[in-house]
């Protein structure tokens, strides 16, 4: 009797070996199988002494990884007739181990085919993973300097956010857009504001004095001695 495997997915399968039985449990033979590569055919032949009786359950087992795939089928027992001294094929074990074979096929195919689904999903999740995890890193663009509409203190923002701002100094919220073009935004997520860093002034030329009437900070030049308006709270008052 031959038996044909067959390894229909789309991925190489391993070694294994292939158990014939009778239905109730009789060991007629056992071979090895090789590693069967995507769509490829292996056929393996068993000699054993048939069994009596009119008709003959046989079971084939393959075994591969930790899967166990089995197929099996009747076959019709009959004598074999000799014409002249040649030699007459038993017909009908050689059809019966056709149908075992293509028995055997259909599992290897449902067995691989599942293989190539979960190994696809793994990659597909864990391909998702990464794109969030990089989406999450902080942007390392360059920053650049704004300053605020109503007190004009310095701000440094990075060159590609764009939304809300809010003053350190005082606490005014204002838009920014972006100068360089920024990655996409995953659909859903809210943009927070963006931490600011406060310009070192020190030596930028200007002092800071503060409003008489609401204590609003505000900087001007250093040698400037003139009236100054508050922004804030319109306040004019003499630097």
């Amino acid at each position: 009797m031959t038996v044909q495997i067959r390894n229909g997915g789309d991925v190489d399968g391993t070694s294994g070996y292939l158990v014939l039985s009778t239905q109730e449990g009789k060991f007629l033979g056992e071979k090895t199988t090789e590693v069967i590569e995507s769509n490829q055919d292996l056929s393996y032949s068993f000699s054993f002494t048939w069994p009596e009786g009119t008709s003959a359950s046989l079971k084939v087992t393959w075994i591969v990884g930790s899967q166990n795939l089995v197929a099996s089928n009747t076959f019709q027992s009959g004598a074999v007739v000799v014409e002249d001294e040649a030699y007459q094929p038993p017909w009908v074990g050689l059809f019966g181990g056709i149908v075992l074979a293509v028995v055997v096929v259909l599992g290897a195919r449902i067995y691989h085919n599942r293989a190539t689904d979960l190994a696809s999903s793994s990659t597909k999740s864990k391909s998702n993973v990464s794109t969030k995890i990089r989406k999450k890193q902080t942007s390392t663009a360059e920053k650049i300097q704004i300053g605020c509409p109503e007190c004009a203190r310095q701000l440094r923002v990075p060159a590609d956010y764009g939304g809300l701002v809010r003053c350190p100094d005082c606490s005014t919220r204002f838009e920014v857009t972006p100068r360089i073009e920024a990655d996409e935004e995953e659909p859903g997520e809210e943009q927070d504001e963006e931490p600011v860093e406060v310009v070192d002034e020190e030596n930028d030329g200007k002092k800071e004095i503060h409003c008489p009437e609401c204590n609003q900070s505000l900087r001007i030049p250093s040698e400037y001695s003139g009236s100054v308006r508050c922004p804030a709270c319109e306040e004019v008052f003499s630097a």
